[in-house]
């Protein structure tokens, strides 16, 4: 059974994104070692609503002062 959130932030929408993408989850816990929790989960979200994705290969492939200007 999987969960319909992870109920991590105070973002529905940020948990959800937990629960759906592994990706997300990983980078939120990358996250969890810079900032609270809260932030640190919620960070994934907001980067798939700055990027319009969360694909790995294609952040990997972008020019780092762009993706650091994302952030």
């Amino acid at each position: 059974m999987a969960l319909a959130a992870i109920p991590w932030t105070a973002n529905e929408a940020a948990n959800r994104l937990l629960a759906e993408d592994g990706n997300a989850l990983l980078i939120g816990f990358a996250l969890d070692q810079q900032v609270t929790v809260q932030k640190a989960f919620e960070g994934p979200w907001t980067l798939r609503e700055r990027l319009g994705h969360l694909d790995p290969a294609r952040i990997a492939a972008m020019d780092a002062d762009a993706f650091a200007a994302v952030c």
